[in-house]
């Protein structure tokens, strides 16, 4: 697939992605796939007010209080739909998220980390939003640091660049 292909697709589907879990249109989707240990009512009420829909991998959580976040007791299979991933250790195949233009927030300690470096926006360098630790404030701080990131088009454009580069 060409780029003007990939981005038609990415949208149709994340548009049947967002009426399926009835989520607010015009944002972007995210795939969480964490410890269950760090998915508690904090983090959640944390993601509830950011500019995003998140779908969290988790067999245990299946029902959610927010209207941007949903429940998934099932690995995401087709890719194409997501905007972003945040997973800690728990995803292995990262390969097929990033040739689907998908950019990684990713822990220190992925098996993937060796291939990864923070993206700085000002030196268009970088293909990651990286955390040290696994604890869920410093998650967050890597989420809403992509966020930001996320606003700017040519910068976003960049950082999707560089992670097909991997």
């Amino acid at each position: 697939m060409n780029l003007p292909e990939i981005i038609k697709e990415k949208k149709r589907v994340s548009e049947i992605i967002t009426q399926k879990y009835n989520f607010s249109k015009n944002k972007t989707l995210w795939y969480i796939s964490l410890d269950s240990n760090i998915i508690n009512d904090d983090f959640l009420n944390g993601l509830s007010v950011l500019p995003a829909n998140f779908i969290i991998n988790s067999k245990t959580l299946t029902d959610s209080k927010h209207k941007n976040i949903t429940f998934s007791d099932k690995p995401v299979a087709d890719v194409v739909w997501l905007d972003f991933i945040l997973c800690d250790d728990c995803e292995s195949n990262m390969s097929t998220y990033f040739t689907a233009w998908v950019s990684p927030v990713v822990s220190r300690n992925n098996v993937v980390a060796n291939l990864l470096s923070e993206f700085n926006p000002g030196k268009v360098t970088g293909n990651a939003y990286i955390f040290e630790n696994d604890t869920k404030w410093e998650i967050y701080y890597a989420l809403v640091r992509y966020l930001e990131n996320f606003k700017f088009p040519y910068d976003n454009k960049a950082l999707i660049k560089n992670v097909l580069e991997i």
